[in-house]
């Protein structure tokens, strides 16, 4: 799970396994839905402005990120939504 700036730059981010390793992603079943929670700490001085929740899965072994089907950004990720700081 990445926090992105509006110019795109990471300014938080958290790496995991989902469900702390718990539940491995081998074990899900298609069309299952995974509730997996995070928390990000944003760092103190993080400026005013709209930022982008942005999340990509990836092999463990290789670190290869897996195809996300549609994505437009050629990264394999995918944008949940965006935050407004005030």
């Amino acid at each position: 799970i990445h926090v992105r700036d509006a110019e795109g730059a990471n300014v938080a981010q958290r790496d995991a396994q989902p469900l702390g390793g718990d539940y491995p992603t081998h074990q899900w079943r298609a069309g299952e839905t995974v509730i997996d929670p995070y928390r990000i700490d944003l760092p103190a001085d993080l400026p005013p402005g709209e930022y982008s929740i942005v999340v990509g899965m990836y092999r463990l072994e290789t670190l290869d990120p897996l195809p996300v089907a549609g994505d437009t950004s050629g990264e394999n990720a995918v944008t949940l939504g965006t935050v407004t700081l005030p």
